[in-house]
């Protein structure tokens, strides 16, 4: 049986891991974000991590039948799309209520950094 969901979910390996570390990091965030506020931390906030990951472990599982019924390979990183950016837009809430930059900015800014490099690079050729 566990050798069978193991060869199963396989070909999600990289999509199940990007979203239970996505799923971590929001749930520290989450924390951060309840002691900032006073709030107290019960069990029934880590249940309801556990029962985001099976709801997101929903869609993975979606696109690898999909994957097996209909041969299409990029459907399962296609199916994991929602839950890894519902946790990217819920950890740059949670960083933008602690008064930080948010991931989302960060990224921007890195684009543009980037962006800016290559335009100097191009302006001297």
């Amino acid at each position: 049986m566990i050798p069978s969901l193991i060869v199963f979910y396989a070909p999600a390996k990289f999509a199940i891991l990007t979203v239970v570390i996505l799923a971590l990091i929001d749930t520290r965030w989450g924390l951060k974000l309840a002691k900032h506020k006073k709030i107290e931390i019960t069990s029934n906030r880590a249940s309801d991590f556990f029962a985001k990951l099976v709801g997101y472990f929903v869609f993975i599982t979606f696109g690898l039948f999909l994957n097996a019924e209909f041969n299409m390979a990029d459907i399962v990183r296609i199916s994991a799309i929602i839950p890894i950016y519902s946790e990217i837009f819920s950890i740059d809430e949670k960083q933008r209520k602690l008064g930080k930059i948010g991931i989302l900015k960060q990224a921007e800014n890195v684009y543009k950094f980037a962006k800016n490099i290559k335009n100097k690079r191009d302006s001297l050729r």
